[in-house]
């Protein structure tokens, strides 16, 4: 058995009766779901305002990349080392920042929630096990909710 603090959430898992790893699952599945609609619903409705055209593709309409858009992505769409690498959604949330939609605060929480959404995506298995990575708390999966509602409304 670990001694004294560590190795705790190993020791949780291993003594407890599945309930927190069973709660870290159903969170990391929840932030990942509402992330990427969220995600997709930023970038569309800035190719739709920035769209030159529109296009049909299997039976679905999309809008077309303006080139407005493209260079905005060129501007703003690189981040801090260690950031998530998708410029396109990068820039376009920092769009809805300049239009108000969404506060410096809430960039800065969206920002540390797409590092959190990587880890789920590429080291679940660390977030479970591992004492040094942060746990996935019900306020993350709250707060991407009302984030996404709230650039539904605005």
């Amino acid at each position: 058995m670990p001694n004294s603090g560590e190795a705790k959430k190993i020791s949780k898992l291993i003594e407890g009766d599945g309930s927190e790893i069973k709660e870290q699952l159903v969170l990391s599945g929840l932030l990942l779901l509402l992330f990427e609609r969220f995600k997709d619903y930023i970038v569309d409705q800035m190719d739709f305002f920035y769209s030159d055209d529109f296009g049909i593709k299997n039976g679905n309409m999309y809008y077309v990349r303006g080139e407005k858009f493209k260079k905005i992505i060129d501007e703003q769409g690189r981040g801090n080392k260690g950031q998530h690498r998708d410029g396109v959604f990068r820039a376009a949330l920092k769009q809805f920042h300049e239009f108000e939609a969404i506060s410096q605060e809430e960039l800065k929480r969206i920002e540390s929630l797409a590092s959190l959404r990587n880890d789920i995506g590429h080291e679940l298995f660390g977030i479970l096990v591992d004492d040094n990575k942060p746990i996935i708390k019900p306020e993350d999966v709250n707060f991407l909710s009302d984030i996404h509602l709230k650039a539904c409304v605005s």
